[in-house]
């Protein structure tokens, strides 16, 4: 494992974001531990989930398997309005965020463009959701309600940073801006995209504007990883986007890669911004992650909140 150099004090160094743990299922035990490896860096945080907590604050919404997780970081915003931004990922993403530092907080955030090879695990040539009941259907669906409101304005709502700069004294969202962007991220046609969602963040400028076009994709009922994507290149120029390094394994629900502990520990360092998955439910995978987290990455963690004085 790569080892990074003498830790700097990284306490509240998120202290302008609020931090969004999804959990797609209403396996809760891993909160404490997520908790113990977070909060010195991010004060605020919101776990999202499909069911009540026993004894943990769970934010409770109907989110059917995250397939609609964008909803949770839509309540984040509503929750807690004002911050410069909004990081969500799934409780089974390990986020060594210590190498976020240096990101941009006022750009919108994705993962990496290219995912990783790992044995004889790879991308199926035919993405299944996209002729699924949550899939290209509803983008259109949702687009087209976009398109009818695209020459009306909207109070509340933050101005794109690139309209702003040649529209200075225009000061509400006009939805026709976010279908021109579309269309030039598009490079001229209007296209839904998609990509994976575990980890994304939106700055706090697009909140309002985010939780619009949230609502709207929920309401046709849009994946997360059609919606987000999408979404995205409604609010700002693909070009302004930042990619934070991290892998993605490959593989379906109770594969190797997904399942078992030793795959994840093959990949993981801490130079890397996160990988996902990190699974800490699975019976035998999960108790070893468990260990292998307290006693190696939350330890590692407490390390970057020890500020000396000065």
């Amino acid at each position: 494992m790569c080892e990074n150099p003498k830790p700097v004090c990284l306490r509240n160094a998120f202290s302008d974001v609020v931090l969004v743990i999804v959990y797609n299922y209403p396996f809760y035990s891993s909160i404490p531990e997520l908790t113990l490896l977070y909060k010195n860096a991010f004060p605020t945080m919101m776990f999202c989930g499909p069911r009540e907590a026993k004894n943990q604050a769970v934010e409770t919404l109907y989110i059917h398997k995250g397939y609609f997780a964008y909803v949770c970081m839509s309540r984040a915003m509503e929750k807690h309005p004002g911050y410069v931004g909004y990081l969500l990922i799934n409780d089974d993403v390990m986020l060594n965020y210590w190498n976020l530092i240096g990101f941009k907080r006022d750009k919108i955030w994705e993962g990496p463009k290219d995912p990783i090879n790992f044995r004889n695990y790879s991308l199926p040539e035919k993405w299944y959701w996209w002729n699924s009941n949550w899939g290209m259907e509803t983008c259109q669906k949702a687009f087209s309600e976009i398109w009818a409101m695209k020459e009306r304005d909207f109070s509340g709502t933050f101005l794109i940073d690139t309209y702003q700069r040649t529209h200075p004294k225009k000061k509400l969202l006009n939805m026709k801006i976010a279908v021109d962007l579309l269309r030039e991220n598009g490079n001229g046609t209007f296209y839904c995209f998609h990509g994976r969602s575990d980890v994304f963040y939106i700055p706090g400028k697009f909140a309002e504007t985010f939780r619009i076009f949230s609502v709207i994709f929920y309401k046709h009922g849009s994946f997360l990883e059609i919606a987000i994507p999408t979404i995205c290149r409604m609010l700002d120029e693909e070009e302004n986007f930042e990619y934070i390094p991290g892998v993605y394994l490959p593989g379906r629900a109770g594969e190797p890669p997904v399942r078992k502990a030793q795959h994840f520990w093959e990949v993981y360092n801490r130079d890397l911004a996160f990988v996902h998955p990190f699974k800490l439910n699975y019976t035998v995978d999960g108790d070893l992650n468990s260990v292998i987290l307290r006693n190696f990455i939350i330890e590692y963690s407490n390390t970057l909140s020890k500020c000396e004085a000065n």
